[in-house]
């Protein structure tokens, strides 16, 4: 009401006690209110703390202030000025989302030279966002082998999230042949990809093995515990029976892979009544 100049108005809204002029935490959403109606505050908050306006629904509401943000937010990150390893961060990526968010995010996604953190949150905003029209851009880096194993499985958490004609493309991955994978991860990703309609149930058996790493509750240990068992149509389970019996000296193995055979023994139990199905289970 009373025009206050900008300086005024940061004496309110900046901690006084913070070396680096971080704003007062509870004044966050009053701050994104005030840059709304003061451009000038608006670009010393950017500079500022660009991450309050992320967390913002009044701050985000135009289009073009989203291009900035994310223009802002990448180039924060690129020069690790900034992290994404608060969660709150990362869930409010889909705030960002503009017509032009492709063209901002393809070069970080792709330009090996640029930071693997940045890069990572580039993707991040992709499968947030359920930015469809990168999907060939992240089957190109969760299949390059010589890029970051960290990158590659965030690559290919993206594809298996958002992609649709794409995800038939992480079949590599499901059956092995994606390099370097010490956790699975990428195994686990290109299986929940391509299972069912991708991959047939002999190639799926096939490829299963226990887990690397028991206590790492990724994209494997979850498909093997529940999104295998869950697209098991009885017309497959003949097949998954004898695998069983091939199995037998593993099902002892604690965990999913030991307990993905008694579900595929009591789905049998199931259905009984169709061919071939109670001969393989006796």
């Amino acid at each position: 009401d009373h025009q206050m100049s900008r300086s005024q108005i940061e004496s309110l809204i900046v901690h006084p006690g913070d070396p680096d002029g971080k704003l007062v935490p509870q004044l966050h959403e009053v701050t994104a209110w005030l840059v709304d109606m003061m451009p000038s505050l608006f670009q010393e908050v950017m500079k500022r703390e660009p991450e309050t306006l992320l967390q913002s629904d009044v701050a985000t509401a135009d289009v073009r202030v989203r291009a900035t943000l994310v223009q802002t937010l990448l180039e924060l990150y690129e020069t690790e000025r900034l992290s994404d390893r608060d969660l709150h961060i990362g869930s409010q990526y889909g705030k960002l989302a503009h017509p032009t968010l492709g063209d901002q995010l393809r070069p970080y996604i792709l330009d090996g030279t640029k930071g693997t953190g940045v890069r990572g949150v580039a993707i991040r905003i992709v499968k947030t966002c359920g930015l469809k029209a990168l999907q060939e851009e992240l089957v190109q880096v969760a299949l390059d082998p010589n890029q970051p194993i960290q990158l590659r499985v965030e690559a290919a958490y993206a594809v298996e999230r958002i992609g649709d004609g794409a995800k038939a493309k992480l079949k590599p991955l499901a059956i092995g042949q994606a390099g370097d994978d010490p956790d699975d991860e990428l195994k686990g990703c290109g299986l929940r990809a391509v299972w069912p309609g991708g991959i047939t149930v002999e190639e799926l058996l096939s490829t299963l093995t226990p887990p690397r790493r028991r206590s790492l509750i990724g994209a494997y240990q979850v498909f093997l515990s529940h999104e295998l068992i869950e697209h098991l149509e009885p017309p497959h389970l003949p097949t998954a029976l004898k695998w069983v019996e091939e199995q037998e000296a593993k099902r002892a193995v604690p965990g999913p892979f030991g307990e993905l055979m008694d579900a595929i023994i009591l789905k049998a139990w199931e259905h009984l009544d169709f061919p071939r199905v109670l001969e393989a289970l006796a």
